[in-house]
C-alpha cells in the first residue's frame, strides 16, 4: 500500500469528503465493469457499485489501515452481487432460464447468458396472438393472478387459464426446438 493511499484512508475515516470523492472516481470504473461482467446489464451494475460507496461511507470508522481501500470496495461489491443473484433465483423468469438450461444437458458448452434467453423468450412471446401475449406477460411477468387477469381483460378466468396453457405450451416449444437439435445431432453422430 502505497503513502497516498494510507493517507486517503486515514482521511476517510475521519469523514473527509474529498477524501471519498478522490476514492469514488479512482476505483468506480473497475468496481463498475467488474459488476457489468456478472450481471449484465449496466443499471444494475452502476446500482451495486453506487451501494458500496454508501456502505464504504456508512462503515469508514471501521476500515483497518493495513487494507487497501479497493480490496475492501472488491469484497463489499461482490457481496453485494451475491446478494443479488439469491434475489434472482425467486425470479420467475430466472427459474424459467435455469429450467432450460438443465434440459440443454453437460455436453453444450455455450447455454444462453440469461439476458439472452430473457430476450428469446421476449421474441417467442411476440409471436404469439396479441390476446395470447398479453395474458402470458401479465401472468409470467407482471406476476398477476388468473382472476386479477380475467378482471382486467373483462373476460372468465376459464379463458385466462386457456390462453395461459396456449401460450405458454409454445413458449416451451420454440424453447425446446435448440434441445431437440442438439439431441438429433448426438443420436446421428454417436
Amino acid at each position: 500500500m502505497n503513502f497516498e493511499e494510507n493517507r486517503l484512508i486515514r482521511s476517510l475515516k475521519k469523514g473527509n469528503e474529498q477524501a471519498f470523492s478522490i476514492i469514488f472516481h479512482r476505483y468506480f470504473p473497475t468496481l463498475y465493469q467488474y459488476s457489468v461482467q456478472f450481471l449484465k446489464s449496466e443499471a444494475e451494475a452502476e446500482d451495486v457499485v453506487q451501494e458500496s460507496f454508501i456502505r464504504l461511507w456508512q462503515h469508514r470508522e471501521k476500515i483497518e489501515s493495513e487494507h487497501t481501500v479497493k480490496s475492501l470496495l472488491f469484497v463489499i461489491t461482490r457481496n453485494l452481487l451475491l446478494t443479488r443473484f439469491k434475489q434472482n433465483i425467486s425470479n420467475p423468469g430466472f427459474v424459467d432460464y435455469l429450467n432450460y438450461c438443465n434440459h440443454l444437458g453437460r455436453e453444450d458448452h455455450s447455454p444462453l447468458e440469461y439476458t439472452q434467453f430473457v430476450e428469446k423468450v421476449e421474441d417467442i412471446i411476440d409471436q404469439l396472438p396479441a390476446h395470447q401475449a398479453r395474458v402470458v406477460r401479465m401472468s409470467k411477468i407482471k406476476e398477476m393472478s388468473n382472476k386479477e387477469i380475467a378482471e382486467e381483460l373483462g373476460i372468465n378466468e376459464q379463458s385466462v387459464k386457456n390462453s395461459l396453457s396456449l401460450g405458454l405450451r409454445y413458449i416451451r416449444s420454440r424453447l425446446m426446438i435448440p434441445i431437440i437439435i442438439f439431441v438429433s445431432s448426438m443420436l446421428i453422430f454417436s
